[in-house]
């Protein structure tokens, strides 16, 4: 390319005077400098404006320094944040599932990881209001209308001291403040410095913060991920968690504080508690795989479960509402698959429901003998075959006399 526009240029310069030659140089000059201004900045010498705008700022995000491979998309006015290093297929047996498949007799699965034990990508929406709770923060960017006797347009970004500063209004404290509590104060400003003027405030685009995840995940380090991310966002984009993590007792740790999550309350369909949002500098803990207990036979979710934090066991009763409960209403034989210290097995049968089963002891739900009582069939060549109960006929008689029951 270079030696192109050298050739170019001698060609202009020959036949020229110098007047041209002063006008040809320079111009190649500056084509000079911009093919490589491109080749250093490692941007194609041709392409689509935000084709390069988008690797500057991934340079800017860190992504070259080799600290993540997280990148972003945005189709459709929607930001896709892909996960790191994807698995190529589904996760392989764990040795926990080895051991208490064979003790069972069946194959049995631990419960939650084909759901969180695998990454996947996470689509942050750029539609719709956000919500009122919603903590600001250094870098979201704020939209701001005024509609009346003052018709205008602002849109600001919270700087690093956590401040907003619109034309002619003082500085207005947004860090840490929820977006509620945040247009409620740009509401109250505009209005002492604007008469007979309505405020609409909004949040243009979401800050990019960074978190830590660190433990028994796939993909462990620093995750880049926006304002509305959750802990389940970025154990995903972590890879998911290993069959040797807990679901059960995730940490994460804020300002040197520490809170506790359980995956199976959003698992279960039971959860009383949000993960919240992530904040920058948050650190994301998943400790190694609790104690576990197992379930099978006549149970609509046959698996393997960890059990509370704390614990070392859970009762017969929580383990198969954990399990979805039996299939059928009916009775059920339970039985214990018991381990003893010296490392032998032995089944022991239980009609307790408080039972207590322990870590590595598996419950088998097996349905009882059915009888139906209270029930006659007539059945042959009649028109009222089938089955009567016994309370309501008490004689064949009152069957065989009913119109046509002979044919």
């Amino acid at each position: 390319m270079l030696r192109e526009i050298l050739k170019w240029a001698r060609r202009v310069v020959r036949p020229a005077g110098r007047a041209i030659a002063f006008l040809a140089i320079p111009a190649a000059t500056v084509l000079i400098s911009l093919v490589i201004g491109a080749r250093a900045q490692n941007l194609p010498d041709s392409g689509s404006t935000s084709g390069n705008i988008q690797q500057i700022l991934q340079g800017l995000n860190g992504q070259s320094t080799g600290t993540t491979d997280q990148s972003v998309g945005s189709p459709n006015g929607q930001i896709i944040i892909h996960q790191t290093s994807p698995q190529a297929g589904p996760a392989p047996v764990s040795r926990l599932e080895q051991i208490l498949s064979s003790r069972a007799g069946v194959n049995l699965k631990q419960f939650g990881y084909d759901q969180l034990g695998a990454g996947r990508d996470v689509l942050v929406p750029q539609t719709g209001a956000v919500t009122d709770d919603y903590i600001l923060g250094p870098g979201d960017q704020i939209d701001l209308s005024l509609r009346g006797q003052e018709n205008s347009e602002f849109r600001a970004v919270v700087d690093r001291n956590g401040r907003v500063i619109l034309p002619r209004l003082n500085p207005i404290m947004a860090a840490g403040r929820t977006f509620g509590d945040f247009r409620a104060a740009v509401t109250a400003a505009a209005q002492r410095a604007f008469i007979s003027t309505q405020v609409f405030v909004s949040v243009a685009q979401l800050r990019q913060i960074s978190v830590t995840v660190a433990g028994d995940v796939n993909n462990p380090g620093v995750r880049f991920v926006t304002g509305l991310s959750t802990v389940v966002d970025a154990i995903l984009l972590s890879g998911g968690v290993d069959k040797t993590g807990s679901l059960r007792n995730v940490k994460l740790i804020r300002a040197g504080q520490q809170r506790s999550i359980d995956f199976y309350a959003y698992l279960t369909q039971c959860g009383n508690q949000s993960p919240g949002l992530l904040s920058y500098g948050d650190r994301i803990v998943v400790p190694a795989l609790g104690a576990t207990v197992a379930a099978t036979g006549w149970v609509r979710r046959p698996g393997i479960y960890e059990v509370a934090p704390g614990t070392r066991g859970m009762s017969v009763r929580s383990l198969i509402a954990l399990a979805g409960g039996t299939e059928v209403r009916s009775h059920y034989r339970l039985s214990i698959l018991r381990t003893s210290a010296n490392g032998s097995s032995r089944l022991v049968g239980t009609s307790s429901e408080g039972a207590l089963v322990n870590d590595s002891e598996i419950l088998f739900v097996q349905p009882a003998g059915e009888e139906t009582v209270q029930n006659a069939t007539l059945s042959g060549a009649t028109p009222l075959a089938g089955v009567y109960s016994v309370g309501k006929v008490a004689n064949l008689s009152d069957v065989l006399s009913a119109p046509g029951a002979l044919g």
